[in-house]
């Protein structure tokens, strides 16, 4: 069993802070509340879904391009947090 999950935000309410639709999200796999065959307006219907307070969320993914490595990902985002 995995210890965590990464799905796509199909809805993220008023008072969201991080996270908005579109975002791919990294959360505990133990955490949420199931849902399924959901009818989501713009959307459709969602087969599949979790329903999920935004404190638990571990982090919003990004995807790398071919010529990023982890490492120059990881430096350059500790660069900005410095200046």
């Amino acid at each position: 069993m995995r210890a965590w999950r990464i799905g796509e935000v199909i809805l993220a309410g008023p008072n969201s802070k991080f996270t908005k639709a579109g975002d791919f999200v990294c959360f505990p796999n133990n955490l949420g509340i199931p849902v399924a065959n959901l009818s989501v307006d713009n959307y459709g219907t969602l087969k599949k879904g979790i329903f999920l307070n935004e404190q638990r969320i571990f982090g919003i993914c990004s995807v790398l391009n071919d010529d990023q490595t982890v490492a120059s990902h990881t430096t350059k985002k500790k660069k900005q947090n410095n200046e």
